[in-house]
């Protein structure tokens, strides 16, 4: 099954990184983080992104609610 847009999400669902950031496997999927999985990780360390929740062992997944709403804070700034 294909990945759903981030777009289409409800704020009550989680996120992967593959629906965060631009893939180089799939250039044409629409992806609300203009950075790379590597600044991404940066922020998350340095507290200036929402952390993911672990699902399990090598499963991390953002709330969409929290990425939504950094992404309004940084419009907004």
């Amino acid at each position: 099954a294909p990945i759903p847009n981030f777009d289409e999400l409800p704020d009550t669902a989680y996120a992967r990184l593959a629906q965060l950031i631009r893939d180089p496997k799939h250039p044409t999927r629409t992806t609300p983080l203009p950075f790379s999985a590597a600044t991404l990780w940066r922020k998350v360390r340095e507290g200036t992104f929402p952390a993911p929740l672990k699902l399990g062992p090598a499963i991390s997944a953002w709330c969409v609610a929290d990425v939504r709403s950094w992404l309004r804070a940084q419009a907004a700034a």
